[in-house]
């Protein structure tokens, strides 16, 4: 080496109540009781195991796993057969490829590998972005579900006050209950979501930990070293590594790191004995996704301000491109003017703040909400609602 399914159709609640009844009638009685719990969640769970985001996603990244896996192997066996690189060597030098960081320490030597090492590195680039895209996408899918899956159940709660008129409501206490859990999980997981500058805060963190470790580590290990292999060094032994060898004193692993969790990878620092190297593939993979979150972290609180003036003056934007069509759109009654609110549901939507699916399913729970149907809510109706829900606990 040189260096170089559907669900069954819902069936209405049993008309009489379940007070008067026996514990083996009552039991009997619950079972006429419709007890799909997934019916009024979201119309789109009828076939979730065909439709649901996070089940294509499992499925997209159970394949791409697969055929990376596969191209990863394929790869430092190609290496490993006609460079004669070792396996640990192989490795290291994939993972070059994938990081993108390319230290130049290692490289291939014979016409045809220059060629498949040319067309590997396009073929593991675009692996590499499927694979991450798919995984921002399925997070995002993830965050849209959970706050689908929270506005479902206050919907489902609202739908149980008026489901249970005239009859006892202990019977579903335990459902709601269940319900409710499930509603305060998501609230306190929402409320306790961090900020823009919590995030770039815990980011810089983590991306410190990986620098100070890869400072602290190399500049233990690999203090002073002759390398080996393709690297190793002319007229160095153990005794005279400090003078022959490759030194690297904690300011050089410092540098070291920065360079390599960046992938700007000079080459003039490298992991150069076996255990640097079994040490550097988990922490270049790893560092560089740190330093990835960093970056968008550090981005988010910059752009920050700009973004919200941004959107400010495109609302004005908006308004002065606003056509008869996109008015009578906006006008959700049919009244001929825009409330507020109207104004306030469009624009959000507009803005890709909120999905309009969560205003109509917002929209749904008012008008259950609403007993007396005059478009208000009424303290009295909020009262008859909590009476309701405190019956059911």
């Amino acid at each position: 080496l040189k260096p170089c399914t559907g669900r069954p159709p819902r069936r209405p609640p049993c008309p009489c109540g379940l007070q008067h009844l026996g514990a083996t009638d009552k039991n009997k009685a619950r079972e006429m009781v419709p007890g799909d719990r997934s019916s009024d969640s979201d119309d789109s769970e009828d076939h979730q195991d065909e439709s649901h985001p996070d089940s294509q996603v499992l499925r997209f990244l159970k394949s791409k796993r697969v055929w990376a896996t596969v191209f990863w192997f394929v790869g430092v066996g190609m290496l490993k057969f006609h460079e004669d690189f070792g396996l640990l060597e192989a490795s290291y030098f994939i993972t070059q490829i994938v990081t993108t960081i390319g230290y130049g320490d290692i490289c291939v030597q014979g016409s045809m590998m220059k060629v498949f090492v040319s067309v590997y590195i396009l073929g593991m680039l675009v692996m590499v972005g499927f694979i991450l895209n798919e995984v921002v996408n399925s997070a995002l899918a993830k965050e849209a579900d959970r706050m689908k899956t929270n506005m479902a159940h206050v919907e489902k709660l609202a739908d149980h006050v008026h489901a249970t008129v005239g009859q006892t409501l202990n019977d579903l206490s335990e459902e709601v209950k269940n319900d409710e859990e499930i509603v305060e999980n998501q609230i306190t997981r929402f409320s306790g979501r961090s900020a823009s500058q919590q995030k770039l805060i815990f980011a810089t963190c983590l991306f410190g930990i990986y620098i100070g470790g890869g400072t602290v580590f190399y500049s233990t290990m690999e203090a002073c070293s002759c390398s080996y292999g393709a690297t190793a060094m002319l007229n160095c032994t153990a005794e005279t590594a400090c003078e022959a060898g490759k030194v690297k004193t904690p300011l050089d692993a410092f540098y070291m790191s920065v360079v390599t969790l960046t992938t700007v990878g000079f080459g003039d620092y490298t992991p150069s004995t076996p255990a640097g190297r079994l040490f550097g593939i988990p922490w270049m993979v790893t560092g560089i996704v740190t330093a990835g979150v960093f970056v968008t972290a550090l981005q988010d609180v910059l752009m920050n301000n700009q973004t919200a003036k941004s959107r400010k003056d495109r609302t004005f934007e908006d308004v002065q491109k606003m056509t008869p069509e996109i008015f009578a759109k906006m006008d959700a009654d049919g009244s001929g003017g825009l409330s507020k609110s109207e104004w306030v549901s469009y624009m959000l939507v507009l803005e890709g703040l909120v999905e309009q699916e969560t205003l109509d399913r917002l929209s749904r729970i008012f008008d259950k909400l609403d007993r007396s149907k005059d478009g208000t809510i009424s303290w009295y109706e909020v009262e008859y609602f909590q009476k309701k829900r405190a019956m059911m606990m």
